[in-house]
């Protein structure tokens, strides 16, 4: 049975204009510990003690920090990662239901990740398939965590995973501390600097001056190498930061539905089935 390893993170809950960032990367459970061992090496080369977070990127790190993300991509283009992002934009507010009003917002957007982040039902390859995931410890109650579990191990009996042969259960769904995990650490500093760029942290002023600081040109330099790194991806792509990923080969004879699942990279700006218009949202000055 093919076993298929999930790192979840999440960022920004409340930012000024985006907000709900969460990420997933996957990994063939056979590749795992090539891919972390390369990527242990590249850290161990650029003198990367600790834990490496976005929070952390400063101007004498920045070049490090741009390195590290070029190695990280290529275990992206070569098909052993695939990275997957979901967020939110403040101009919209969800109709919910009172159902939905009880439940946990932090863990209903992480089940809508995990369910429909990879197009799991375009899926090529054949199954049956595990999968494993592990999130960054949560922020929540232990009851919160019991019902969370219960609704992952839920998705094994839905159409699109079952005819898949998709399963998910108890004993594969684990909480780690991203020190100990290179690969989640590399999907923070990528979450870290999207949810920057589109809340604009890169334009942060050094305090009670009007020039930009250090460390917040050297967050948008990491992330312009992530950009830059993204449209190699997909030449002759017109990449926006801010929506969701909707790349088509040049001579559009691929399925943008299987793309959900073949693309080495795709973000989700998510959009709830019922919304209104949030009032009190300012737009970005143009």
């Amino acid at each position: 049975m093919r076993r298929l390893v999930l790192f979840c993170d999440e960022s920004v809950q409340d930012g000024p204009y985006y907000s709900n960032f969460f990420g997933a990367a996957m990994v063939e459970e056979k590749n795992l510990k090539r891919v972390n061992d390369q990527l242990t090496a590249k850290f161990t080369s650029l003198n990367l003690g600790g834990e490496v977070k976005f929070s952390k990127i400063s101007s004498n790190y920045q070049t490090k920090y741009q390195e590290l993300m070029i190695e990280f991509f290529q275990h992206i283009k070569a098909g052993d990662v695939k990275i997957r992002l979901l967020f939110t934009q403040n101009d919209k507010i969800p109709v919910l239901t009172p159902e939905q009003k009880k439940k946990n917002r932090y863990f209903l957007l992480y089940y809508q990740l995990i369910k429909h982040g990879f197009g799991w039902q375009h899926m090529t390859e054949e199954g049956p398939v595990k999968l494993l995931l592990n999130f960054d410890v949560f922020p929540q109650t232990k009851a919160d965590i019991v019902e969370f579990r219960q609704y992952l191990c839920g998705l094994s009996r839905l159409p699109e995973f079952t005819a898949k042969g998709i399963l998910v259960t108890e004993d594969n769904i684990a909480e780690v501390h991203s020190h100990n995990h290179v690969i989640l650490q590399c999907l923070d500093i990528i979450m870290g600097s999207v949810q920057c760029k589109l809340n604009e942290g890169h334009k942060q002023k050094t305090p009670g001056s009007r020039f930009i600081s250090k460390r917040a040109k050297a967050k948008e330099a990491v992330y312009k190498t992530i950009r830059d790194e993204i449209l190699k991806l997909y030449p002759g792509y017109n990449f926006n930061v801010g929506e969701t990923t909707a790349y088509r080969a040049a001579d559009g004879t691929d399925d943008y539905h299987q793309k959900r699942w073949s693309l080495p990279y795709r973000q989700w700006k998510f959009e709830p089935a019922s919304a209104e218009p949030n009032t009190s949202y300012n737009p970005k000055n143009k």
